[in-house]
């Protein structure tokens, strides 16, 4: 079993076959039971809440926030968690215990993740892959027990966010999400434990946001879409007041998508060659009492991450 369980694991001889109709009890939101009541249903079992079920999910506040105990005997099955994510994992160790000919192992199992972040970084931008290959990857993740979804969904390459605002946005690079798709695989992802973290780069790795909108760099020059690697001298202005305001309409339409309290915004290889020449860029630094080009990108991370925070984000 992927990954192995960290605790105790107490096995029976005897196996036990799930029945067609399994009832529920539980003290948790629905949504801990909805990738259970999926992936059982493709065993051909219908899940169905009940009040004496006979699985049974327990509350137990000493248990850490993923850890769960989880008990299958011939007179039912007990999980025992303190949080969702506990019941989540409880109930994907079971339905990965589980035949084809929905028999399951008796015995005890306890576990708990041995690191809180569990992650794996997906780059759309590069590589589009659809909704539902999102979805299906994001599937996999959970049933390894994988926590964190990085969707980086901007990049030189491509911009494949929806923007009702600016629309040239995903014009010019083709392939991107609804939002409603954003949302579809977020809620996805919630219901199997897994946090989708997005990723927009800035203030560099924008050629994609500058194809669609160039008064946003320094010289405001037309760029085109990326369509190779590297790194491009052209990076959004970090003197013009115009481009705290663009940003901020855009994380006006996209914070909401997401869950997650965290927001990344790279902030990875930002050539400052065009800051250099920028009379707006040298005005900004003259404010500020700035003296050097990556204070005054300090200077445009903090404003970026002061316009997440009345978002309830949190930067990256």
């Amino acid at each position: 079993m992927i990954p192995q369980i960290t605790g105790k694991t107490e096995m029976q001889e005897k196996q036990i076959t799930l029945p067609k109709i399994l009832t529920v009890s539980s003290g948790f939101d629905e949504m801990a039971l909805q990738a259970f009541r999926e992936r059982a249903q493709k065993k051909g079992i219908e899940v169905k809440k009940a009040e004496n079920g006979f699985l049974r999910i327990d509350r137990e506040d000493t248990l850490a926030k993923e850890e769960y105990v989880l008990s299958v005997q011939e007179e039912g099955i007990r999980v025992a968690a303190s949080s969702q994510e506990g019941v989540i994992w409880a109930l994907t160790t079971l339905i990965k215990m589980t035949d084809n000919e929905s028999r399951v192992q008796t015995g005890c199992v306890s576990d708990a993740p041995k690191v809180a972040h569990r992650g794996l970084h997906l780059d759309v931008a590069r590589h589009f892959f659809d909704a539902e290959e999102v979805k299906r990857i994001t599937e996999q993740l959970s049933l390894a027990k994988m926590n964190v979804l990085h969707w980086h969904l901007a990049d030189d390459q491509g911009w494949r966010i929806e923007s009702k605002k600016y629309p040239k946005l995903q014009e010019c690079s083709g392939q991107y999400y609804t939002q409603e798709e954003i949302k579809e695989v977020v809620a996805y992802a919630a219901a199997r434990g897994v946090e989708v973290i997005p990723e927009i780069d800035m203030p560099g790795h924008t050629r994609a946001i500058l194809a669609a909108y160039p008064q946003y760099s320094c010289s405001g020059r037309s760029v085109r879409l990326a369509r190779a690697g590297g790194i491009y001298r052209v990076i959004l202005c970090a003197g013009a007041d115009r481009t705290y305001d663009f940003i901020e309409d855009l994380l006006d339409e996209i914070c909401p998508l997401f869950l997650s309290e965290r927001f990344h915004i790279g902030g990875d290889e930002a050539p400052k060659v065009e800051w250099q020449s920028c009379p707006v860029c040298a005005a900004k630094m003259v404010e500020q009492k700035l003296t050097d080009y990556e204070d005054l990108q300090g200077y445009f991370s903090v404003r970026v991450a002061d316009i997440l925070k009345k978002h309830g984000k949190r930067p990256i």
